[in-house]
């Protein structure tokens, strides 16, 4: 598995990118972000490209986010995650696992001054939560209200 940066050569690919209802529960589909991020260059948009070069998962590393103030660690050293999907026909194959296990040397390689990441999980989202624990982050024990939705911070040091 490899992760690369969005450009539009892989838009068909994002077009073809399957997500179902209970996913945009918790997200936002990668199509909607492609056009977030062409409003706003702090939004990159990531691909998870499988063996065969299948697109199988998809998310934003945002810079100077709405989310910054809660950070614990300083917001010109952390990007914020969001966005985090995996395509329906590739879910319960470890892929979200193994793009997030990838993160840290491409923030080495493409971001370096980014020294820690952070997200936020949806409380009710429990397989979520469980696996960014298994990766190292850390529940900061800060809850943001974020549009109704109840969500907690989760931060990791690269």
């Amino acid at each position: 598995m490899k992760l690369i940066s969005y450009n539009d050569s892989y838009y068909k690919h994002i077009k073809d990118f399957q997500i179902n209802a209970s996913q945009l529960q918790f997200t936002i589909a990668p199509l909607d972000n492609i056009r977030l991020a062409k409003q706003n260059p702090n939004r990159h948009c990531i691909l998870g490209l499988s063996e065969q070069n299948d697109l199988v998962v998809f998310f934003v590393l945002h810079e100077d986010s709405e989310f910054t103030n809660y950070f614990s660690t300083t917001p010109e050293t952390t990007i914020f995650v969001r966005s985090l999907s995996t395509d329906e026909r590739h879910l319960r194959q470890g892929y979200a696992k193994k793009s997030l296990a990838l993160l840290d040397t491409y923030l080495l390689e493409h971001m370096p001054h980014i020294k820690h990441i952070a997200l936020l999980v949806d409380k009710p989202n429990q397989i979520a939560y469980k696996l960014y624990i298994s990766l190292g982050f850390k529940d900061v024990g800060v809850e943001v209200n974020n549009d109704g939705d109840m969500q907690l911070l989760m931060e990791k040091s690269i």
